[in-house]
């Protein structure tokens, strides 16, 4: 997750990490720890990023902990949950609740830009495009 959304920062204004550290992997050939260079471009372009993980996670907390320290020192803007537990799905499940509980926070936000990127995609069409119902 991390090594996409990096990758392609403006298309991720959400980013969840959910029992993930920041080390860059030997198999990613982009340095992502170039986009925290900027705080104020980062910030503008990512409106959630939120790390989530088990408190029982020695490899999390011994890792991760650092790279937040990183990014408050810096002032990119992040949040983070954690709940009892180790590296396993009962942790991730209440990762993702507290994640999409942030995001829709922000509901009427978050669905304007949905269809303003829309609207700038079908104004390249021709013809007419059906929008179907967004199911709540």
């Amino acid at each position: 997750t991390l090594m996409s959304t990096m990758r392609h920062l403006g298309y991720f204004p959400y980013i969840g990490i959910f029992s993930g550290a920041m080390l860059r992997r030997w198999y990613c050939d982009f340095d992502y720890y170039r986009n925290f260079d900027d705080p104020e471009a980062f910030n503008s372009k990512v409106k959630l990023f939120f790390f989530g993980w088990g408190e029982q996670e020695d490899r999390i907390n011994h890792d991760l902990i650092p790279d937040l320290d990183m990014l408050r020192e810096k002032g990119i803007r992040f949040e983070t949950y954690t709940c009892p537990g180790y590296h396993e799905w009962t942790v991730w499940r209440k990762c993702l609740r507290e994640f999409v509980q942030r995001i829709f926070t922000n509901f009427p936000s978050l669905v304007t830009t949905f269809f303003e990127g829309f609207a700038r995609y079908s104004s390249k069409l021709n013809g007419f495009i059906l929008i179907p119902p967004i199911l709540f």
